[in-house]
């Protein structure tokens, strides 16, 4: 009877081991396909709506900020800017993103109309610029923020 739950155990063994290497086969498969077509789609998603590359300045290094933008094309007037504030040492609350920054084009300075407001050591959020025409080469200046006293990104 030994021998008998013995080969039992190992045919039911080498059933499921099969089943299971099928099944891993057939879904890593699949699923790579998916995977493939999903990055496709998300590449050209970035490529026919995003023209403007991400901006760094500054690190998190002690008393300094690290800010980076990344702005959208002009939708209905609306250049929308996200930016990402981090500091490791500084505290942001007494920064003020609307007062600070200013968009520079075609011999225009404005201020934005909405910006996240800063607080402790980690923000993202959006700047918003009232733009009413499509501009594909400006600047953004941002004074005041450590260790940097004018930051200045340009898309050209």
């Amino acid at each position: 009877m030994n021998k008998n739950v013995e080969k039992y155990f190992l045919y039911g063994f080498l059933v499921l081991a099969a089943f299971g290497l099928i099944l891993a086969f057939t879904g890593f498969t699949f699923d790579s396909v998916s995977a493939e077509k999903t990055v496709d789609n998300k590449q050209n998603i970035e490529t026919s709506e995003e023209s403007f590359k991400l901006i760094s300045s500054g690190s998190t290094d002690s008393g300094d900020v690290s800010v980076d933008l990344k702005p959208h094309k002009v939708v209905n007037g609306k250049l929308e800017v996200d930016i990402s504030v981090n500091t490791h040492s500084v505290s942001l609350e007494g920064f003020d993103l609307k007062e600070l920054t200013t968009l520079e084009f075609n011999g225009k300075f404005i201020k934005p109309t909405l910006a996240p407001s800063l607080t402790g050591h980690h923000n993202s959020g959006t700047l918003t610029f009232d733009v009413n025409e499509n501009i594909d080469s400006f600047t953004i200046k941002i004074i005041g923020i450590p260790k940097v006293e004018e930051r200045i990104f340009e898309w050209r």
